[in-house]
């Protein structure tokens, strides 16, 4: 069933960023629709209601999901958690809460990828919070390892290996941020369009 899902997964994310948004979801139902000629399925679609129902395994709403392939995990950050959830993508099996504690000086996960640093044993995976902040975490235990600072939210994250071994944000003013995480330390960063410039 979990490799059923990944598979959809990937059919749906159309843009390829490992991440699903809500108008690649309904254009994936719609289409299907379209195909199968179903009139009655595109209109209820159309009228679409969130459920009432709510999973008892969570303490709020799912925000973001994270598949990290090279893992074979699945990250669930939920609605203004201080903590994230990895499951283990294969067996659907919950493996720990990341930090195991909540913390008070913590802010709420937004992003996360993998960060395989070539030619090195340095795996982490990287995660964004609403604190202005960006956590590295070992890769095998979820062990916090480093801590970088950040003047805005950023809101998504993205690690390029293949010899550019850099890590990529996008923060709330549109800026998109360059990272060494070797050195731990920004090196480059392109403003993002303002119109009240």
């Amino acid at each position: 069933m979990i490799r059923s899902l990944i598979d959809l997964f990937r059919q749906i994310d159309v843009n390829n960023d490992k991440s699903l948004e809500w108008v690649e979801f309904t254009n994936h139902i719609i289409e299907l629709g379209m195909v199968r000629k179903d009139r009655v399925f595109i209109d209820a679609i159309k009228n679409y209601q969130p459920s009432d129902i709510r999973d008892g395994k969570h303490d709020t709403e799912i925000e973001n999901m994270y598949y990290l392939p090279k893992l074979q995990h699945l990250l669930v950050m939920e609605r203004d958690s201080k903590r994230f959830k990895v499951y283990n993508s294969r067996t659907g099996k919950w493996m720990q809460n990341v930090p195991e504690k909540q913390s008070g000086n913590g802010g709420a996960f937004i992003a996360a990828d993998y960060v395989h640093i070539e030619n090195t044993q340095m795996k982490f995976v990287a995660t964004t919070t609403n604190n202005l902040q960006i956590n590295f975490w070992d890769s095998a235990n979820y062990m916090h390892r480093e801590r970088l600072n950040t003047n805005e939210i950023q809101l998504c994250i993205k690690w390029c290996g293949h010899g550019i071994n850099r890590l990529f944000t996008g923060s709330v003013d549109a800026s998109v941020h360059m990272y060494d995480v070797q050195q731990v330390k920004e090196v480059g960063m392109k403003e993002g369009y303002n119109p009240a410039k």
